[in-house]
């Protein structure tokens, strides 16, 4: 259902009056997620989100990420962020289904075989794999030394650990840690990058680090993923660095 202008603000008022116990900017981000979806007439809408930023400030959302597919069928988003774009990144998508934070690495391809890190090009490759699957969605990021690559929509959950799915972000690493070293060269580069963009997922999403688990941690998988030459307790003291 849509609202015209006078119902929005009748209802926005009263879920001010009714949300006493939110934040200020907590109410002002749900009313603005609420004026983006519901109100039908465009010049409104924007109006309204014009005020509704002005309030919050430097805090207003920033506009998604434009995507490379963006559904309904299997929806990618295949662009680069870095760590300090985390914040914007959950903000615009509001995943708050998410509970933790699952880490796996990509085994297939290793840090040999992308010699540049990914790029693009990958991200639809990547969609492609994950299609020929029967999957409807993937990862939610894959991270080289250099940035994470936003990839299933962090608004829902994606596909990545049976037992974690429906609760966990799942990140992959690029290298294959049962053979690959993290602990040096470009695989300490991927592991420091991963532990930073964890940090601010737990920051932004209000979540604590025993909430960040590994893949291997899935008792329904016997997989070694994120790798045997990864040691848990050593790869949370660098997300807490």
């Amino acid at each position: 259902m849509f609202l015209d202008r006078r119902e929005f603000l009748l209802r926005g008022f009263g879920f001010l009056n009714r949300s006493r116990g939110m934040t200020t900017q907590d109410q002002l981000f749900t009313l603005r997620w609420w004026a983006s979806k519901k109100v039908a007439e465009p010049e409104t809408r924007e109006a309204m989100l014009a005020i509704l930023d002005s309030l919050l400030g430097e805090q207003a959302p920033p506009k998604p990420l434009v995507p490379l597919y963006p559904g309904p069928e299997f929806p990618v988003v295949g662009r680069p962020i870095l760590a300090d774009g985390i914040d914007a990144y959950v903000r615009s998508a509001d995943p708050r289904w998410a509970r933790g934070i699952t880490i796996h690495h990509t085994a297939a391809p290793s840090l040999a075989q992308r010699p540049n890190g990914f790029l693009e090009t990958h991200m639809h490759n990547l969609r492609s794999y994950y299609r020929g699957l029967g999957w409807s969605a993937g990862p939610h990021f894959f991270v080289d030394e250099d940035q994470a690559w936003a990839f299933s929509p962090i608004a829902k959950p994606g596909i990545h650990a049976k037992s974690f799915n429906r609760t966990h972000l799942g990140i992959e690493m690029l290298g294959d840690y049962d053979r690959e070293d993290p602990w040096s060269g470009r695989g300490l580069q991927v592991l420091t990058m991963t532990a930073s963009i964890v940090a601010e997922l737990l920051r932004s999403l209000n979540l604590d680090l025993s909430t960040v688990n590994f893949h291997r941690d899935d008792p329904k998988s016997d997989k070694t993923c994120p790798g045997r030459r990864i040691d848990k307790s050593k790869f949370l003291q660098l997300v807490q660095a």
